[in-house]
C-alpha cells in the first residue's frame, strides 16, 4: 500500500505552498514544498522560499500543518525540523484527531497560540461566538467547554487567562498570545472571520487599555513559567 508520502508525491506535480507571510509594508514570503519519489522509492523533499518586495533573506517562517495527509505533512515538518503549529482553540473538541493537539503531545520546536487572527478571541469561542461565526451545534459546544473546564482543573471565569496559561506552561518553543485574549475581550473583537467578504481587520486597541496590571500578571506568567529564559527560537535557516 503507498504511503501517504507517496500520495503527496503522485498527486502533486507543482509545489505547495506552505507557508505565506504579508507583512506591514506589503512584502510577501512564501514558502514553498515540493515532494518528488526517487528511483529507489524515497521521497525527496524541496523547500523553496520566494520573497516578493524584500531586501531581507533572513526572515523566519513557520510551517503551517494543512489539510494534507497528515503523515506526508509531518514528514516534511520532520525531515527539514520545521516548527510545528498548535492552536489550543482546536484541542478540545470531541473529534478523535484532537487528541495529537493537546499540550502533552507538543514537542519543543512547535509554536503554540491560544488562537490566530483567523481564530475567534479565546472569550468569543468559548462563549459560542457571535451569530453564525461557529459551525458547532450547542450540544459540540456545551461539550467542548466541558472537557476544557475538566482540563484546566477551572470554573472558566477567567477563560483567556486559563488559555495564556497552559500556552505558557506547555514545552513549545515559541507561545503567540493574541493581545485580544490579554485584553479580555469577546467575539466583538475578532481580527478575521474567514470567507467573510467585509468587517475583517478593524479591531484597535487602544493604548490605556494594557494596563500595568495586564503586564504584571503576564510578566509573572513569563517568569513562572521559564519564558524569559533563553529558548530554542523557531526558524527555518536559510
Amino acid at each position: 500500500m503507498p504511503s501517504a508520502a507517496n500520495h503527496l508525491a503522485n498527486q502533486h506535480d507543482q509545489p505547495i505552498l506552505i507557508h505565506e507571510v504579508i507583512d506591514s509594508h506589503d512584502r510577501v514570503s512564501r514558502l514553498y514544498a515540493r515532494a518528488t519519489q526517487t528511483r529507489d522509492g524515497l521521497i525527496h523533499w524541496e523547500l523553496t522560499r520566494t520573497f516578493s518586495g524584500s531586501s531581507n533573506p533572513d526572515m523566519h517562517r513557520v510551517a503551517c500543518q494543512l489539510t494534507l495527509p497528515r503523515e506526508a505533512i509531518r514528514a516534511l515538518r520532520d525531515q527539514f525540523d520545521l516548527p510545528g503549529m498548535h492552536i489550543l482553540q482546536f484541542a478540545f473538541s470531541s473529534d478523535p484527531g484532537a487528541d495529537h493537539l493537546k499540550p502533552y503531545r507538543f514537542k519543543p520546536n512547535s509554536v503554540v497560540y491560544t488562537g490566530t487572527h483567523d481564530n475567534d478571541t479565546t472569550i468569543g469561542w468559548f462563549s459560542g461566538g457571535a451569530a453564525g461565526a461557529t459551525t458547532r451545534t450547542p450540544t459540540a459546544l456545551d461539550d467542548e467547554r466541558s472537557f476544557l473546564l475538566r482540563y484546566l482543573g477551572t470554573d472558566g471565569q477567567e477563560i483567556n487567562w486559563d488559555l495564556i496559561r497552559l500556552a505558557l506552561a506547555s514545552v513549545a518553543d515559541l507561545a503567540i498570545i493574541p493581545l485580544q485574549d490579554l485584553l479580555g475581550l469577546g467575539a466583538a473583537a475578532r481580527m478575521n472571520t474567514p470567507s467573510r467578504e467585509s468587517g475583517n481587520w478593524c479591531w484597535r486597541y487602544q493604548a490605556a487599555q494594557l494596563t500595568p496590571e495586564i503586564c504584571q500578571r503576564l510578566g509573572e506568567m513569563t517568569m513562572t513559567y521559564g519564558r524569559h529564559l533563553s529558548r530554542r527560537v523557531p526558524v527555518l535557516s536559510t
